[in-house]
């Protein structure tokens, strides 16, 4: 059986703000995309001013997912610092 997938639609502004903001991005990924979907979707229909909704790039923390073993994001992680 299937995951139920929560209607966001029904949710208010401020309740998908707050869900957005309370949930670990790394454990709720797919309900996070979801919501922001959501949040795109009142943007474009003019429902929400762009400029409420702050755009947080996640990316930098995906190393957490431990895609990486320690020591080799280490070694990225220095040779990118000696770039600058």
């Amino acid at each position: 059986m299937g995951k139920i997938m929560k209607d966001y639609s029904e949710y208010s502004n401020a309740e998908l703000f707050e869900i957005e903001n309370y949930l670990d991005p790394f454990k709720y990924e797919n309900q996070i995309e979801e919501i922001r979907k959501e949040i795109n979707l009142r943007k474009n229909r003019g429902e929400i001013s762009s400029k409420l909704v702050p755009t947080i790039d996640w990316e930098p923390l995906k190393f957490w997912k431990k895609e990486k073993n320690s020591a080799e994001f280490a070694q990225q992680k220095l040779a990118h610092s000696s770039n600058y």
